[in-house]
């Protein structure tokens, strides 16, 4: 769920903690500068030990800039380069999306799969798939 940017840090970092704690996603709309919340959400991952993940989403981001971005080795094979947000979901990490509100919307149904259902086609083939399906 979402919360918007009341109360102080200290606060927030709890209520981050104990959405953490239920295994429930969060979202800070902050309407102080973004680099705040951003800095808020980082010392939490620090503070906690995990990892995160860092995208800027701008008005040019591309629902490709979610997924791999392929790229060609010196002998000329192709390879598949996950992207922040691949590899946040691979690894379990946070990922943390600033500018949130800048999605084109052609990027938010993307978004929205990813999040919601925890699935996403990679370009390599492979399809990300949350582990609750299989359990």
């Amino acid at each position: 769920g979402g919360r918007e940017w009341i109360g102080g840090t200290k606060e927030v970092l709890e209520w981050l903690r104990k959405k953490d704690e239920l295994g429930q996603d969060t979202c800070l709309l902050s309407p102080i500068p973004s680099f705040v919340s951003r800095h808020v959400a980082i010392s939490y991952c620090d503070q906690h030990k995990k990892p995160w993940f860092y995208l800027a989403i701008t008005s040019d981001t591309t629902e490709a800039d979610l997924r791999q971005r392929r790229s060609l080795r010196d002998d000329h094979t192709q390879i598949f380069e996950d992207s922040v947000v691949v590899q946040a979901a691979l690894t379990g990490g946070i990922l943390i999306l600033d500018g949130l509100h800048l999605a084109e919307r052609n990027v938010l149904p993307a978004l929205n799969n990813l999040l919601e259902d925890r699935t996403m086609p990679l370009d390599d083939g492979r399809m990300l798939v949350s582990p609750t399906y299989y359990d």
